[in-house]
């Protein structure tokens, strides 16, 4: 669930894939990129390569891909609002504040990674309105092998 119990939507990227939908989350691959591994998504037993996929805020998803890093932002979301990414193989994250335990990580109520010995667990939370009026300034995490 986004702020306050509300359940909220935004896009989300992925590196520079962008797929703008209102008020929806999606991550993308753009035409325009060299041949790089795919980014696959999973959640409740079912994958989706990336090529637009929405999701809700508030709901935890697994990332898989060969890629060596991989950058997360969420954009149109209001404040509050977040997606926790579950990235097997990656060990590092540029930003977000760190986490001791995958439940601290879920209480987290700012942008944090949990690091296990499998995966990095990272929450993105929004920062909201920019100022502008429209939902969502737009946060980003960079992760790394």
């Amino acid at each position: 669930m986004g702020a306050g119990g509300v359940t909220h939507f935004g896009p989300v990227r992925v590196d520079d894939d962008f797929i703008r939908r209102p008020r929806g989350l999606a991550i993308g691959v753009p035409a325009r990129a060299p041949a790089q591994p795919p980014v696959v998504l999973s959640r409740n037993g079912k994958e989706y390569t990336l090529t637009g996929t929405n999701v809700r805020a508030g709901t935890e998803i697994k990332v898989t891909t060969e890629r060596p890093s991989v950058s997360l932002s969420l954009t149109e979301m209001d404040k509050g609002s977040w997606v926790i990414f579950d990235l097997p193989g990656f060990t590092t994250a540029a930003s977000g504040a760190p986490q001791d335990s995958l439940d601290a990580l879920r209480k987290a109520s700012d942008t944090s990674y949990f690091k296990d010995k499998d995966a990095l667990w990272v929450k993105v939370v929004s920062t909201g309105d920019p100022g502008t009026g429209a939902p969502g300034a737009g946060t980003s995490v960079q992760v790394s092998r």
